[in-house]
């Protein structure tokens, strides 16, 4: 048997001790052990917070792809976005508007349509279709992937619709609508078709170079 002297964790002495004061000295302990933490387990909490205010702080102020350039109209019917405020540009029907690399001239827009398509491939709308005939224009340096998905149009209330993917490809037999990639001065010529209620009002669409950038919004009625 082993003649060291065994330390006691409690004076003999000393009376029990509560919950109360246990449950006290244990918050002690723990705060002490926090407080005495080394600095390099610290900083693994702290680094990558930082890293995620400063990733928040540059996605707001750039506002996504294509939002860096600041242009105003040029007295010809040609506006860019953003416009200072962070809020899609108008502009009318006609007119070339850009956005980001991506300028664009909305040529025509009507709805009322019940059908696209031809006796291969055809679209019957939920409401009605909405046609918009459009150019693309890539005034970049780089190539571009224009998308039907990141295009919309909206109501007076500003009600917002998007692109129908079956009825814009039974309307068009290429597809470029859809997806296509566009070259620095390359253009494409499309029509994007939506499917809105029979009720509905359709009063300005909002064209993106992507689903990052401001957009730019052009007046249909």
């Amino acid at each position: 048997m082993s003649d060291a002297p065994k330390t006691p964790t409690q004076p003999e002495d000393s009376p029990p001790e509560s919950a109360k004061e246990a449950k006290a000295r244990a918050r002690a302990e723990k705060a002490y052990a926090k407080a005495s933490r080394p600095w390099y387990k610290k900083m693994r909490y702290i680094l990558p917070l930082a890293a995620l205010v400063i990733i928040g702080a540059i996605v707001a102020t750039t506002g996504g792809d294509g939002g860096d350039e600041i242009a105003s109209p040029d007295g010809e019917g040609e506006a860019t976005t953003p416009d200072g405020e962070g809020e899609a540009t108008s502009i009318g029907i006609g007119s070339p508007a850009r956005d980001g690399n991506f300028e664009f001239t909305v040529s025509s827009f009507g709805c009322g349509e019940t059908t696209v398509g031809d006796d291969i491939l055809q679209e019957e709308a939920q409401g009605q279709f909405c046609i918009m005939d459009l150019t693309v224009e890539n005034i970049g340096d780089e190539a571009q992937s224009f998308l039907a998905d990141d295009q919309f149009i909206f109501s007076a209330d500003d009600v917002e619709y998007s692109a129908s993917f079956a009825a814009t490809l039974a309307n068009s037999a290429e597809g470029d609508e859809i997806f296509t990639e566009i070259n620095p001065g390359n253009s494409i010529d499309g029509t994007i078709v939506f499917d809105v209620p029979e009720d509905a009002e359709v009063a300005y669409a909002e064209l993106h170079d992507s689903v990052f950038s401001n957009g730019i919004r052009v007046e249909l009625e």
